[in-house]
């Protein structure tokens, strides 16, 4: 067996040459799988056992690319606790932070699709195997990490992570002193600007750059003027203008200019600001500098971590020296800060990541792998520290500074927002000191960075489901005649899901002609495994649609059975930050169409009751949506478009057919339907309009979601519910039950 002298290799294309002297030189893989060793737990996560491994995978990913096939896949496989650093009574690992790699290998190269796995360190090989099998062919390429945890629940981020809706609301003033790294410069000074604004805080300001006095020659000169001075002034020392010796004779004036204009502001709103000239990733050089300021100004109430430094470059050019630059800063600086740190006294700490590590960002491997460690020191410290506001903001690219209006034109060309910086600015105030604690503390900030540079592919494409009851308990409480009966609206959330799933970068913005074909049962006859099979039919500049159904194959017959079809409409997504919704004291609703044999439904089911203003007729409908424990609905964890809100809207609509016909009714179809919204209450009104008879067996009409603050979230357009008296008995049945 070859092994690696990982000692001998500095950087990919050195480690390159090694592989290639080990193979043949014609030798092509379909695919890597990279296996993480196992990891010491420690303590805060502050223990570097583990970078060097992230280091090794990071060159090796670079210096096999040659090596790999089209199509080809690359999986990194951990063991830790399968829940991707999220949930409590767990570790932090810091081979979670190679999601971010893989989700930059497949940004960077088209071709191949890089996935990460978290598997639970407990389970055997013959698991373990299974669960690395399983993943290694699953058709759905948009999964990038995934988790496995003790009880085999996959678990999975969703797209954009819940965050805060915001508000112009004030803050109470509570005077803190904030260490604060990166803060005298960029756009983590504008942070603190606005932070200031609403309470006279103490800062303390750390950086790497010396305060020094400028030269006579640029003393009073405007900034715009500068370098024409520094031209003249090189020119007078009879030395040769170069790029190299220009930029010297700013960068550091420049730097000394901004930290004194940042102090300067802080000042002048109120408060106090200290500059430490201190280099993060030297532990004990920091130790030395920082203990005298802490003495002297008080206990660190307030942390807000915003250091970090880039070294972009290509996987297959990556270094081990580049790393640990990139990763240094951003993680060994706070290992490091952390460490001079009294916990108790913190209240607040804010972590500033990137989009890079929550998405991946061709270029930024290392600096994506930072991030992502970013965000799992964040949950982790959430987990120890309960008492301590933690947030890590994964934030979009800023405008100004790096991005130039050339740069600016790229990202709106490939769909990527840019934060306007007075706004990024109050969303950090707005959020920083408020003491709630969200529910992650992932806080994601803009869309994909990635953006959509690869058109859309034209190819249809098919992917393989489980869909088995015992992973769906809920549906035992959708009973028709004591058969579980999947409710239409589930189906459609599952296809909808399946469509942004497939097409990154783009999210649903209205669907059409949602047809049930044939009901799905769960009976004895129903397979375990579904296939969704999707085509494009249209495309134009930035929208097109698809269109997507859901079958399955009969057991005995084994022929292919149609159940749900729709035409779905998705755009570049443009998603704005929105709160998941507080969890409510939920009851089943005795609303008495529950009782009286026009609604079957149970238990979780029971969300809908008649408007308190509802007379005679009933048009209008109150909602109030549990909070459904994940494992009763396996298969839609994460799922952006509330099934159960959606099924309220349907049952509204048997209410109603009951009352104009007298018969029980099943949905049929949806005409077409329009997400204004994000989905995130767990209260709505549901209000029926237009509504006529088909014949004497079809009732249409249409139906408007708001919520609480009636707001019109959703829009159903042609929903079609069809009567049988058939269906009575069946029914009654649950009814009765």
């Amino acid at each position: 067996m070859n092994q690696i002298d990982w000692k001998q290799h500095n950087d990919a294309i050195s480690l390159k040459k090694e592989i290639d002297r080990i193979l043949v030189s014609d030798q092509i893989f379909q695919g890597m799988i990279w296996l993480h060793p196992k990891s010491t737990e420690s303590k805060e996560g502050l223990d570097r056992s583990g970078d060097v491994w992230l280091q090794k995978a990071l060159i090796f990913t670079g210096a096999i690319k040659t090596r790999l096939a089209s199509d080809s896949r690359i999986m990194y496989v951990a063991q830790g606790y399968g829940k991707l650093g999220s949930g409590q009574n767990i570790e932090f690992q810091v081979a979670n932070g190679l999601s971010a790699l893989a989700k930059t290998v497949q940004a960077e190269w088209a071709e191949t699709h890089g996935r990460f796995i978290d598997i639970h360190k407990d389970f055997d090989s013959v698991q373990f195997t299974d669960i690395v099998w399983q993943e290694w062919n699953d058709p759905n390429l948009s999964r990038n990490q995934v988790g496995w945890d003790q009880n085999l629940q996959r678990w999975e981020f969703e797209r954009i992570l819940h965050t805060p809706q915001f508000t112009q609301q004030e803050l109470a003033l509570s005077p803190r002193v904030w260490l604060v790294s990166g803060g005298a410069k960029g756009v983590t000074a504008d942070c603190l600007l606005a932070l200031a604004k609403h309470s006279s805080d103490t800062f303390i300001l750390l950086g790497r750059s010396a305060l020094e006095e400028e030269p006579a020659w640029a003393f009073k000169v405007l900034d715009e003027e500068l370098k024409e001075a520094a031209l003249e002034e090189i020119k007078s020392k009879g030395e040769k203008v170069t790029p190299k010796l220009l930029n010297q004779a700013l960068k550091q004036i420049q730097s000394t200019r901004e930290i004194n204009q940042t102090i300067l502001k802080l000042e002048e709103l109120g408060s106090t600001a200290v500059y430490v000239q201190a280099d993060i990733s030297d532990k004990a050089a920091f130790g030395r500098a920082i203990k005298p300021i802490i003495k002297q100004l008080g206990p660190i109430t307030g942390l807000i971590h915003g250091a970090g430094v880039l070294a972009d470059r290509k996987l297959e050019q990556k270094s081990i020296q580049e790393f640990e630059l990139v990763y240094g800063t951003k993680i060994h600086g706070f290992r490091n800060i952390w460490k001079e740190l009294d916990h108790s006294t913190l209240t607040h700490v804010s972590l500033f990541s990137s989009g890079a590590g929550f998405f991946g960002n061709p270029g930024q491997s290392d600096y994506a792998i930072a991030n992502e460690t970013m965000n799992q020191i964040a949950w982790d410290l959430q987990r120890r520290h309960p008492h301590i506001k933690i947030i890590s903001y994964n934030w979009g690219p800023w405008d100004g500074g790096m991005v130039d209006e050339n740069l600016k034109k790229l990202f709106h060309k490939r769909g990527v927002q840019v934060i306007p910086r007075e706004e990024g600015a109050r969303i950090f105030a707005e959020t920083a000191v408020k003491n709630d604690q969200l529910p992650s503390p992932v806080f994601v900030i803009g869309n994909d960075i990635r953006g959509k540079d690869s058109p859309v592919s034209s190819t249809p494409w098919e992917e393989t489901i489980p869909l088995k009851l015992e992973d769906n308990t809920l549906f035992k409480d959708h009973s028709i005649g004591g058969v579980p009966v999947l409710p239409a609206t589930y189906a459609l959330s599952l296809l909808l899901g399946a469509s942004e799933d497939h097409y990154p970068g783009y999210k649903v913005q209205k669907f059409q002609n949602f047809k049930v074909l044939q009901g799905l049962r769960f009976d004895e006859q129903i397979s375990n495994y579904f296939t969704i099979r999707g085509s494009v039919i249209s495309e134009s500049r930035d929208v097109f649609s698809i269109s997507i159904s859901l079958q399955s194959a009969d057991k005995k017959k084994l022929l292919a059975k149609q159940h749900y079809h729709i035409e779905v409409f998705l755009a570049a997504d443009s998603t704005k930050p929105y709160r998941q919704a507080a969890t409510n004291d939920w009851r089943p609703s005795n609303f008495e169409a529950y009782e009286n044999g026009t609604l079957f439904h149970e238990n979780y089911f029971k969300v809908l009751s008649a408007s308190s203003n509802a007379k005679t007729e009933i048009s209008s409908f109150d909602v109030n949506l549990p909070e459904v424990p994940i494992e009763k609905i396996k298969n839609w964890v994460g799922n952006q478009f509330a099934p159960l809100l959606l099924d309220a809207g349907l049952q509204a609509m048997l209410v109603k057919g009951r009352e104009i016909r007298k018969l029980p009714s099943l949905p049929l179809s949806i005409d077409s339907g329009s997400f204004l919204a994000p989905l995130r209450s767990s209260k709505y009104k549901i209000k029926i309009e237009n509504e006529k008879l088909s014949g004497t067996s079809q009732l249409l009409a249409d139906l408007v979601f708001f919520d609480e603050s009636n707001y019109c979230v959703l829009r159903f357009e042609g929903v079609a519910v069809t009567f049988s008296e058939k269906l009575e008995p069946m029914f009654q049945i649950k009814s009765q039950g």
